[in-house]
C-alpha cells in the first residue's frame, strides 16, 4: 500500500517531483519583465509576484543577466536546454520562469531579441557593408525566410520596408 501512495501522490502534487508551484488564481496584476531594445524592462503582468517563489524570481534575474551579457540568442541553435546548462538549473525551471514570470514563451522572447538586434544593425548602417540576409544570419536566424517572416511579425514590416520607413535607404526599385 505504501508503494502505491508515492506514485499517486505525485499525480496530485507534481511540485514534489518537479519543484514547480501550482497556483489556483493567476489573474492578479503586478510587476514582471519584458524585453525592449535588448534590455529587460518592467511591465504590468497577470501574476502576483508574491505568488512566485523567490527562487524563480532570482532565476529570472539570472536569465536576464545571462542574456544581456552573453547574447546567446545570436546563436541559431540557442535553446532552453543550452540556457539550462549554462545556468546549471533544470530545464523545466527555465520554462516555468518564461511562462509564469516573463509571461511569454522562450521562443517568442528569443525572436524579439533577434529582431531588435537586426533593427540595431540596420540602424547602424550595416546594410551598407553586408546584405540584409547576412544581417539576419548575424542576428541568429538560420534562414532568410525565417528572418523575414519573424521580422515582419515583430516589426510589422520587412527589413527592407523598415529601412525605407526609417529613411536609411532610398526606395528599392524592382
Amino acid at each position: 500500500m505504501a508503494f502505491l501512495a508515492i506514485p499517486i501522490s505525485l499525480l496530485f502534487f507534481p511540485e514534489l517531483l518537479y519543484g514547480i508551484p501550482r497556483y489556483p488564481n493567476e489573474n492578479i496584476s503586478s510587476n514582471t519583465n519584458k524585453i525592449v531594445d535588448n534590455k529587460v524592462s518592467p511591465e504590468p503582468a497577470t501574476i502576483e509576484i508574491a505568488e512566485i517563489e523567490p527562487g524563480f524570481v532570482e532565476l529570472a534575474d539570472q536569465i536576464i543577466q545571462y542574456i544581456e551579457l552573453h547574447k546567446p540568442y545570436l546563436n541559431p541553435n540557442f535553446s532552453v536546454a543550452q540556457l539550462a546548462v549554462a545556468l546549471k538549473v533544470p530545464q523545466h525551471h527555465i520554462s516555468y520562469c518564461f511562462n509564469k514570470v516573463f509571461q511569454q514563451r522562450f521562443t517568442k522572447m528569443k525572436t524579439k531579441l533577434r529582431v531588435e538586434h537586426a533593427k540595431k544593425l540596420l540602424a547602424n548602417g550595416e546594410h551598407l557593408n553586408i546584405t540584409i540576409d547576412a544581417i539576419g544570419l548575424q542576428s541568429g536566424f538560420s534562414t532568410r525566410s525565417n528572418f523575414f517572416s519573424s521580422f515582419k511579425e515583430e516589426a510589422g514590416c520587412t527589413p527592407t520596408e523598415y529601412l525605407q520607413k526609417t529613411q536609411l535607404l532610398a526606395p528599392i526599385r524592382r
